[in-house]
């Protein structure tokens, strides 16, 4: 089976193929990075997936079983200022696919927690979503879009994703891991309150939806339990043996945020962990994981 990837070279991208071809699966990759990966299973083809020209070229010498949209524009701030590229990415290219892979080929789209308004936690599949900023309207398009098309679709939310990788920009754990590790104090809120998620327990989700075939639904994959982002790097601290006297614990009413943010967006994922037939990990065992793979493997 051939898995087509959207976004490749970035964190949920890397940690798919790695384990998708582990498990045999060939995987043909795109994104406007040029990204290698040593593997005979491995193809990769450099464009936009903004252009539609460009995209249904690369499906078509891919002739994919399944196509994963794992690009987005989720810096929730810069959503705010630059909301003609914010809809072009997190909607457009959600268009593009859908009508590309019509009824042929299943569509798995990633999307966020915040879709919600963060006021009604803890949030089901099925919860009421109430985006507050441009980033969780633009997710919610995409979510509605799939749903009216004759796509045979999934959607995978998300939240505070986090993974190993090659050439990565930073997320909230690396820029936290390396913020202690060179002795600098951190200011991190106590009012923020979510499920961090390991990429690469995504990709494992993501691979699950592709095996079982839970299509045509919206799905919860991230961590099991929420968190408040102080505690959690109170607990990262003390699993990478780093000074957690460092971290101070802040209101987010300290930070001059454009974008509003759920102030909890915790997922319910019992559902969801049965459809995809495992157990997802709480705060500690995503961080010992992540510790896991950073000491002992590469992508």
């Amino acid at each position: 089976m051939k898995i087509f990837i959207v976004g490749v070279s970035g964190c949920l991208g890397q940690n798919l193929t790695k384990l998708a071809i582990s498990k045999d699966y060939e995987v043909f990759g795109i994104s406007r990075s040029l990204y290698e990966y040593n593997s005979p299973n491995f193809s990769f083809y450099q464009c936009d997936a903004k252009n539609k020209t460009e995209l249904a070229k690369a499906l078509k010498l891919a002739k994919p079983d399944v196509v994963v949209n794992t690009s987005a524009k989720t810096n929730v701030d810069a959503c705010e200022d630059e909301r003609e590229d914010a809809i072009e990415t997190n909607v457009g290219i959600v268009k593009n696919l859908a009508e590309l892979c019509g009824s042929a080929i299943p569509l798995i789209q990633i999307s966020t927690d915040y879709v919600f308004d963060g006021d009604s936690a803890p949030y089901t599949e099925s919860s009421k979503p109430n985006p507050q900023g441009f980033y969780g309207e633009t997710k919610h398009q995409a979510e509605e879009f799939l749903q009216k098309s004759n796509c045979i679709w999934s959607v995978l939310r998300t939240q505070i994703l986090f993974g190993n990788g090659k050439n990565l920009k930073a997320d909230f754990v690396s820029w936290l891991l390396k913020s202690l590790k060179n002795n600098s104090p951190v200011k991190i809120v106590t009012d923020q309150i979510g499920n961090p998620t390991l990429a690469s327990q995504l990709a494992k989700g993501i691979l699950a939806v592709i095996e079982r075939k839970p299509y045509n639904e919206i799905l919860h994959c991230s961590g099991r339990e929420g968190i408040n982002r102080y505690e959690f790097s109170l607990i990262a601290a003390e699993i990478f043996g780093l000074d957690k006297s460092l971290i101070s614990p802040v209101t987010s009413s300290e930070f001059k945020q454009k974008a509003k943010r759920p102030a909890n967006s915790t997922f319910k994922t019992n559902y969801s962990e049965k459809a995809l037939g495992f157990e997802f990990l709480n705060p500690k065992e995503t961080l010992l994981a992540y510790q896991k793979e950073i000491e002992t493997e590469s992508i």
